[in-house]
């Protein structure tokens, strides 16, 4: 439910269903996230609700998925969240200002790759275009668990090297502010969110002279459960921050926010495709395997 683009337009669509039989009902599931549909779903006095955490269901999972939820989430404000089906409220919840300030540092002489990361506006009186530049490397484990026991005590680590998101600026100045990023941080690829301007995002960057590969991304969920995954490597110590970012940090501490469809979150929603796009989490499961039914 809580995953669904509109939730509120989709389940007054379901209602129109529940018209035959003497008592027709609606189930959903879902993990709670702190949004208006779900407040207002768990407050009509027909709806019955039920609450369990995953270790309620954990006879009927592998323990190796258990060992990765708790790797991922454990410790972690989402914990509550993810783990135990509760639902956590506000700003702040994926992201606090502390977050930050630890995570500060120089930026490694090498990296194993860099992306640019690219947010582009609806307009030119919209919201400003994200880019972000961040790469990664692999380090030694600050904390064992399921997912580096697999890699031998090792992780890969974000960093996050810089901010380059303008306001007001043509199709082709913020392209060209993208691709003079990648020429000075080497990077492998540039990704842009497509949902604004589909294939013509990648015609600008072409124009503007992009020295590498560029890859169409297309938002499906809503920024904040984008963001979740992200977060929760803040948490575990895996992104670090090379500089002072301050916009950028007061976007990503609005996550969770009512309003945060709809409020600016340019370099933020930049950020968390260039840290998604570094794919800092190992496949803990091995070789894929089908069950049978």
């Amino acid at each position: 439910f809580c995953t669904w683009k509109k939730p509120h337009d989709i389940l007054s669509n379901l209602r129109l269903g529940l018209r035959l039989g003497q008592d027709p009902r609606l189930l959903i599931t879902t993990t709670p996230r702190p949004m208006q549909a779900l407040r207002k779903l768990r407050e009509e006095i027909s709806c019955v609700m039920t609450q369990a955490g995953t270790s309620a269901n954990a006879g009927n999972l592998a323990p190796s998925f258990i060992d990765g939820l708790q790797a991922l989430y454990g410790g972690t404000r989402l914990a509550q969240q993810e783990l135990d089906g509760v639902l956590v409220d506000g700003a702040g919840v994926l992201f606090k200002t502390e977050d930050f300030a630890s995570t500060r540092c120089e930026p490694p002489a090498v990296f194993e790759r860099v992306v640019v990361a690219i947010d582009p506006p609806a307009g030119l009186n919209g919201s400003a275009c994200g880019i972000v530049v961040a790469g990664k490397v692999r380090e030694k484990a600050r904390v064992a668990n399921a997912i580096n026991a697999r890699t031998k005590g090792k992780e890969w680590v974000a960093y996050v090297l810089a901010d380059r998101s303008c306001q007001g600026a043509t199709p082709l100045e913020w392209a060209s502010v993208a691709a003079e990023a990648a020429r000075e941080f080497g990077a492998v690829k540039i990704v842009a969110e497509a949902n604004q301007g589909g294939e013509m995002v990648r015609q600008t960057l072409l124009t503007a002279g992009v020295p590498c590969p560029v890859e169409l991304v297309h938002a499906s969920k809503g920024k904040c459960v984008r963001a979740e995954p992200v977060s929760v490597l803040y948490q575990h110590g895996r992104v670090r921050h090379c500089g002072q970012f301050r916009d950028l940090e007061d976007q990503l501490v609005a996550m969770g926010a009512e309003s945060v469809e709809e409020a600016g979150t340019d370099r933020a929603d930049a950020l968390v495709w260039a840290v998604s796009a570094l794919d800092l989490i190992a496949n803990v499961a091995g070789a894929p395997s089908i069950r049978r039914l």
